[in-house]
């Protein structure tokens, strides 16, 4: 499932952060699992699949209708442990689709008077097709919201977890979340890592996502942009000690 990979990548060019060799942590391979998610919204098409394993790692599998199956990990070290919730709404869509069915249910309101609204005779073509685009409306408003827990990067600021909120219920959801937070905390006391070593762990961490086509280049450039604001100015030729 997680095959082994040794990676070396270019020097880094930043005057505020710099490494004569940048590598890749050795992917890991589970051999042990702490806890596990499996989410799926049937009307999406999706499917996730959320394992934390080896205590400070997190195995993500998702898949949906209209979107590539990703399937990468990532060290909690690097993960913010305060998540944020996304609630989106297709609003256009819903307005379409309250529009629809108030239509459908006047003209079935005056089906046995001489009052039609819109000028509409309620005969079944007309009821099949209005309760067609209904449906249609409503699958696409249903496509498009969303509602998510996100967890991103401490520094970089990137999207790097996203959970269906409260799937497949509440007790699950919320009991993996706290976990996963637990995890995230623990991870980063254990790596005694100053600061300016989690830095450059995280810009590899965004890195080794990119390559793997998990993070698009802007994405990636926009989260290493991130990072390196936040290591000191003051000191432009400090090395970082990644190993």
């Amino acid at each position: 499932m997680l095959r082994s990979v040794f990676r070396v990548v270019e020097d880094i060019e930043e005057v505020y952060l710099y490494t004569d060799e940048l590598t890749y942590e050795e992917d890991v391979v589970p051999t042990i699992v702490n806890h596990k998610l499996h989410q799926r919204l049937k009307i999406k098409g999706y499917e996730g699949a959320f394992t934390v394993f080896n205590e400070t790692y997190l195995f993500v599998f998702a898949t949906s209708l209209l979107s590539n199956t990703k399937k990468y990990w990532v060290n909690l070290t690097y993960l913010d442990p305060n998540p944020k919730r996304y609630l989106r709404i297709a609003w256009p869509w819903l307005i379409t689709t309250l529009t629809l069915i108030g239509i459908a249910g006047l003209l079935f309101l005056f089906r046995d008077t001489s009052i039609q609204p819109l000028g509409l005779r309620p005969t079944l073509p007309v009821m099949l097709l209005l309760g067609a685009l209904t449906l249609i409306s409503f699958l696409a408003l249903v496509y498009r919201s969303e509602d998510k827990l996100v967890f991103c990067s401490q520094y970089g600021r990137t999207n790097l977890i996203e959970l269906a909120y409260k799937n497949p219920n509440s007790m699950e959801f919320q009991n993996f979340v706290r976990e996963l937070v637990r995890r995230i905390a623990q991870a980063k006391t254990e790596s005694l890592q100053k600061e300016s070593e989690r830095l450059a762990g995280e810009l590899r961490e965004h890195r080794r996502l990119r390559d793997v086509r998990i993070l698009p280049e802007k994405e990636y450039e926009r989260s290493k942009a991130n990072i390196l604001s936040y290591h000191p100015k003051s000191n432009p030729t400090s090395r970082i000690n990644i190993h």
